[in-house]
Formats: C-alpha cells, sequence, structure tokens
C-alpha cells in the first residue's frame, strides 16, 4: 500500500478521537492540538498500564530483612503480608503463581506447612493452636530465617556465616576461639578431629572434653537460656547428648515483642481482652443459651473450645412441619398413607403421626396425605398396549426372531385383571408385537479376500490367485461354489481366493526380434547365403515356449540374403538391399524444435548404409516448468500469486494478487508476485486504532508546525 493512502487512513481514523469538531487545516491552532495530543497519549499509556498483568514475583530470598511487626491471620491484608508471602515463595512453602497482599486460605496453608517444618505447631485449628496463623513465635522463627539468610548473602551463591567469640570449657585448647555461628534452617554434622576430638560447626572440642550446646539460638525478651542448653561431651571423635542441641551460643530477644491475640472464627480477640462465647447458635426448644467468658492471654483463649459462637439464638415459637403439601403445627396430628393409590378393592394403609417442633412422629413410609381407592377395576398397560379388565391379548417374550423362526413359538395370551396380567410370572412375555428377521447376507473374509454374498447365491472361490499360462483355474481343487444361507456360507479353510487369472505366457526375443509365446518363426544360422545357395538351405523354424526359445541357438540371425544383396543393421533394426530408413541424429531433441529437422534417409546397398546418423526413433521433450520463491509451476499453466501476504488496513488479498502463466520455464507477468498465500486483514481494535490514530496525527501535526516556522 502507498505511503500516502496509509497516512490518509491513519489520519482518517485520528479524526474520530475529536467528534463534533469540524475545523479547516488553516484555521486549526496547532499548538493546542499537540497539547491535547499528549493529554490523549498519557491517558493511553495509563489505560495500557491499567490493562498490563500482574509482575509474578519469583522464587529466592529477601534481598532485604523481613519486619513482621502484628500478627497474621486469615482475611488478612496489607504490605506485610506481601513480604511474608514472598518469604514463603522463595521456601516453597506458597505456591500460588502472584504476590496478592491477601491471606488466603493458600497462605494459611503455607505457613502451616512453615510450622510444621520447623517444629512450631504441626496440629490444631487456627483458634486453638495458631496452626495456620503467623504469631509471635512464627515471626521470630521467619525474621530469625530471613535476616540472616540476607545477612550472610554474599550474591554468589554461597553464604557467609558471621564468627562470634564463644568461651570454651573444660580443657578446650583455645579459650575464647573465634568459631563460627550456625544460623537458623543451618545443619551442623559433628566431625572427628585429630586426637580424637570433636567438631561441631567450627566449634572445636578436645576429646573426653564437654560444653554447652542449646536447642535456640534465640529466646524470648527476659526468658533464661537455661532451659534450652545441654551439656555435650566428645568421646574419642563422638560428641553425646542430642543432635538437636547445635547452636554455640543463645541470647534472649531485646526487642519489644507485641503480645500475640487470639482468633475465633472470624473473630479477634487482642492480649488481655474478654468475651462472651455460646456452646451452640441457637437453643433447642425449652432449653436456654449455654455461655461462657473467655479471656486471651498471649495468644492462648482460656475456656472450653466448644464454646465458639458470639451469639445464640434463644428458642422462640415451636416449628410447624410440612409434608406431601400438608401444614401442621407443633402439637397437631394427622393419618398419612403409604400409597397414593391402591388397586380396585384393596384397603389403605395409614399411620397417625404427630408434629412435634418441626419433627413427624411414626414411620417415613407413611409419607402421603391422602390415598385413592379406584370405583372400578382398573386396565393394564404392557408396552404402550392397554388391555381392559377381564380381557386378554396377545403378547411376546422376544421383539424379534431370527429368519426361519416363527413368532408364535415365542407368544403367550395374558389376561388382565383389576389392572395386572396374569400368566406370566416370571416376566418374561412383556412385548406387544414381534417380527422375524430378514435373512443375513455372508460376509467371507480371508487374508487374499474380502467379500459379501447375498443370501441364497453361490460364490466361487479358489485356493490360488493366480495360474500358469497352460493351467485353468476352474480345474478340479483349485475352485468351488460356496452356498450362502442366512449369514452362513461355510467355505473350506484352504480356498481363501475370489478371484483367480491366468498368467500369461512369456514371449522370446533372438537377434531383436520378439516372438509372442507359442509362436514360430524361421530362423537362420547365417545372414548371407553362399553363391549357388538358397536361404532356406540355412532356415529353422523355431517355437517360443513361454519365454523359451526351442531349437538349435545356432539358428540365431532373423535375416538372411543371398550373395550381393546382404542386409544393411542399424541398432536392431534390419534393412534390406535396397531399402531405405530415416534415421535421426539425436533420440531425444528440445521443446519447440522438430525431429524432421535431425532427421537423414540411409539406404542399403549390400550390406553397406549410407549416411550416419544412428538413432531409429526421436522424441520431443516436453516444456519445462517454472520455479519462484520455492513455488513449482507446471509447463502450460497458470497460478494466482501475491506480492503481499498480510496486506495493510483498507487493501484486499485481491488487490495484491496477480496470475501468471508458465510457459517452458518461463512464468509471466512480475517477479514482486512471489507469495503463494495472503490473509486479508482484520480491523484493528480500539487500544491498537487509538494508538495508530495518535501516531499518525503528531507526524501530521509536526509538519504542520514545521511548515508555519518556514
Amino acid at each position: 500500500m502507498s505511503l500516502v493512502r496509509k497516512w490518509g487512513s491513519l489520519i482518517v481514523l485520528g479524526s474520530l478521537i475529536f467528534v463534533g469538531t469540524s475545523v479547516s487545516a488553516q484555521s486549526v491552532d496547532t499548538v493546542a492540538l499537540l497539547q491535547k495530543l499528549a493529554e490523549l497519549k498519557q491517558q493511553l499509556q495509563l489505560l495500557q498500564q491499567a490493562k498490563a498483568p500482574v509482575a509474578n514475583v519469583g522464587g529466592g530470598s529477601s534481598s532485604h530483612c523481613i519486619q513482621l511487626s502484628r500478627t497474621l491471620a486469615l482475611g488478612a491484608d496489607g504490605e506485610d503480608v506481601s513480604e511474608l508471602q514472598t518469604f514463603l515463595q522463595s521456601t516453597g512453602d506458597y505456591t500460588y503463581p502472584e504476590i496478592t497482599g491477601h491471606f488466603g486460605r493458600i497462605t494459611q496453608a503455607a505457613v502451616q506447612a512453615w510450622q510444621a517444618k520447623k517444629g512450631i505447631v504441626s496440629s490444631g485449628s487456627p483458634a486453638e493452636t495458631g496452626f495456620g496463623v503467623a504469631g509471635q513465635r512464627t515471626r521470630a522463627s521467619i525474621q530469625n530465617e530471613n535476616c540472616s539468610i540476607t545477612q550472610g548473602n554474599t550474591g554468589n551463591g554461597t553464604q557467609n556465616f558471621p564468627t562470634q567469640s564463644v568461651p570454651v570449657q573444660n580443657n578446650t585448647p583455645t579459650t575464647g576461639a573465634i568459631v563460627p555461628t550456625l544460623q537458623p534452617g543451618q545443619i551442623f554434622v559433628p566431625t572427628a578431629t585429630q586426637g580424637g576430638g570433636c567438631n561441631l560447626g567450627g566449634v572445636v572440642i578436645s576429646n573426653n572434653s564437654s560444653r554447652q550446646f542449646f536447642s535456640q539460638p534465640l529466646v524470648g525478651m527476659g526468658q533464661s537460656c537455661s532451659p534450652f542448653a545441654q551439656e555435650r561431651q566428645c568421646i574419642n571423635g563422638i560428641l553425646t547428648g542430642s543432635s538437636a542441641f547445635q547452636y554455640a551460643s543463645c541470647s534472649p530477644q531485646t526487642q519489644t515483642v507485641q503480645a500475640e491475640s487470639c482468633h475465633v472464627g472470624n473473630i479477634i480477640l487482642s492480649n488481655g481482652q474478654s468475651q462472651n462465647f455460646f456452646a451452640e447458635p441457637s437453643a433447642t426448644l425449652g432449653a436456654t443459651c449455654v455461655t461462657q467468658v473467655r479471656t486471651c492471654s498471649n495468644g492462648e483463649l482460656s475456656g472450653g473450645s466448644a464454646f465458639k459462637y458470639t451469639s445464640c439464638a434463644a428458642a422462640g415459637t415451636p416449628t410447624s412441619c410440612k409434608m406431601d403439601g400438608v401444614t401442621l403445627q407443633s402439637g397437631d396430628q394427622k393419618a398419612f398413607f403409604e400409597s397414593k393409590e391402591v388397586p380396585f378393592g384393596s384397603v389403605c394403609i395409614s399411620q397417625n403421626r404427630i408434629c412435634t417442633n418441626g419433627v413427624f412422629s411414626g414411620e417415613g413410609k407413611y409419607q402421603n396425605a391422602t390415598c385413592k381407592i379406584p370405583s372400578s377395576p382398573g386396565n393394564c398397560v404392557l408396552d404402550g398396549v392397554t388391555v381392559k379388565h377381564g380381557q386378554s391379548a396377545l403378547f411376546f417374550s422376544e421383539g424379534q426372531v431370527l429368519f426361519g423362526q416363527d413368532c408364535t413359538n415365542f407368544s403367550a395370551i395374558r389376561k388382565c385383571n383389576n389392572g395386572e396380567l396374569d400368566g406370566d410370572a416370571s416376566f418374561k412375555f412383556k412385548y406387544a408385537s414381534c417380527y422375524t428377521q430378514s435373512a443375513r447376507s455372508c460376509q467371507f473374509i480371508s487374508a487374499h479376500a474380502s467379500t459379501a454374498v447375498p443370501h441364497g447365491n453361490d460364490a466361487r472361490f479358489y485356493t490360488t490367485g493366480k495360474v500358469a499360462y497352460n493351467q485353468s483355474c476352474e480345474d478340479a481343487g483349485r475352485s468351488r461354489l460356496f452356498h450362502c444361507n442366512d449369514g452362513q456360507m461355510n467355505v473350506d479353510s484352504a480356498y481363501t481366493y475370489d478371484t483367480c487369472a491366468v498368467t500369461p505366457e512369456k514371449s522370446c526375443t533372438v537377434d531383436g526380434v520378439t516372438v509372442a509365446g507359442s509362436g514360430s518363426r524361421k530362423f537362420y544360422s547365417r545372414t548371407i547365403a553362399p553363391a549357388g545357395h538358397k536361404c532356406a538351405e540355412y532356415a529353422l523354424s523355431r517355437n517360443c515356449v513361454d519365454g523359451v526359445m526351442k531349437g538349435s541357438a545356432t539358428y540365431g540371425k532373423a535375416v538372411c540374403a543371398l550373395s550381393g544383396h546382404a542386409y544393411c543393421k542399424v541398432g536392431s533394426t534390419y534393412v534390406a538391399d535396397g531399402k531405405s530408413m530415416t534415421a535421426y541424429s539425436k533420440g531425444t531433441v528440445p521443446f519447440g524444435a522438430a525431429c524432421d529437422q535431425f532427421d537423414q534417409v540411409r539406404t542399403c546397398k549390400n550390406g553397406v548404409l549410407s549416411g550416419s546418423f544412428t538413432s531409429t526413433s526421436c522424441n520431443v521433450e516436453a516444456g519445462a516448468e517454472c520455479s519462484i520463491n520455492g513455488i513449482k509451476v507446471a509447463h502450460n499453466s497458470a497460478v494466482t500469486l501475491y506480492s503481499d501476504d498480510s496486506p495493510a488496513s483498507g487493501e484486499t488479498c485481491a488487490q495484491n494478487s496477480q496470475q501468471r502463466f508458465c510457459f517452458n520455464g518461463a512464468l509471466s507477468g512480475s517477479d514482486a508476485f512471489n507469495l503463494k498465500t495472503c490473509t486479508n486483514p482484520v480491523a484493528l481494535s480500539g487500544s491498537s486504532n487509538l494508538a495508530n490514530a495518535l501516531s499518525a496525527l503528531e507526524a501530521v501535526l509536526r509538519t504542520m508546525t514545521s511548515g508555519q516556522s518556514q
């Protein structure tokens, strides 16, 4: 599409932005338009940013030390929830693809996985045990691990753990040795040193010496480390005690930690807060609501866990009962029936049922408010046929029977008695009609044949599909007729072919002459009879039998001439003395040429052939095919090609097409049309149209501004 037309379509499209404004080019205030254009482009950018997908935060440790200052539980929102999700994503516990900033079920499950992995809590509910709530202990564990990893991260995939001076007790070789501090989440395995000593995470203990290790590196503010300490002794390279005690040092928290709140369902109680809770959301009729005051103490809620409801509805008016469209007030009663309708002459069976506060007494099978007894005997209906009371009808045990069978052999007469048909205790005769199937055709399938034979017809099958030229397919033992009777045709397994053909007898070729099978011809022992002799003296009639020429091979010459009249030979063609033939210098000539341009008449004279051309036949080559851009076009054929496989908006594939004709390798038309396929353009959507229009308008306005300044 031309540049002018592209600009024109974009300008028209852009002009739609200023609906209701019609201004000539000479009166347009270009500076104001450019300002308006900038505002529109800013609005477009905001629109596109609003539609942009939220970036997914990848895994890995935080690049800063996470600070969680409040308890986070189901329903919480905020930046700290996003930080929690980012951390749990780096540990593999938070699997949702986006950081949402909302504490939902997936975040709760991630917190539970972290708590169980770190031994904080692994069962119970968020309200009772804090399982799934990021409380004080959970936040401290996360902050210890996150801040340790952040501070020790070297940026090259390894962690530099800081060292501290640890006083070594009981004959440790070097008092105050510098040893690495075990980071939260890191596990040191004791190893033996020379002399039978032990090494646990850089802390060296000589043989038969001991020192204290701790199960926690950090305890609560004002709490003692003593309950978390254990004396471990090194004996010949083996460190006694529990592997849980692997921290070289322990210290209490120095910052003030906010007391833990309590969660009961969607209710959050702060530390020290009390509230009434109920054992049931509503009291039964005649009963009262049971209540209990529960107090939150640093994340632990007093009282029984059964008291979890914040309200209880007192019993009011007794609930009524409804059944089969009938409503009974509490205390009322009514007879209900086992069936809605019983046969003529029967009795409706009922039970009196009492309503007590929404619950019926009695058996559930009595649930019909009414029961009907017909005033007259009922008719019978079976397989769409109605039989009146007292009358009989013929029914069948089969809806259809095989060819050759009689439906009457599968029938019985049944009588209707008050809605029930007699004579068939096993419910066998249940069809109102019966028909006999048509005879089936036979299907013969073998490794060599697949043939359908109509019922009552004969078909011939063979033991072989081909016989020699001197044999017959119909000979005894090779073929046999088989009869089809209602889908049954017992063909002998030896007869696997449905056709048989006689192989043609092979021909024979001697001295360039072909003799048909069973044919005969004279051949000669020499091509020239001596003076005074005749060719008949050197001839023998030879017979061709299935590709083999009988008779002596001495007689292998196709022609014989008298002395002085020898034959001439070109290739396999003989030319008699005094006769002429047309020969060619080429067996094949180029397309557009004629064979008579390359022929020559050659005359035989006593075995000597004039001329020099040696080809006995001539053919003209076919026209060459055409090729362009990988597309093949046969000679003397046409094809539609395109100059653009995706035209610009406003154009069509037809406008960019050309039919090109191939003649002996040359393709008509322009080589600019070299594409085999083309797709018509699709109208641009809203944002794309607006972006294109703004770009076009900007270019036009800047051109106008430039022209005015000159």
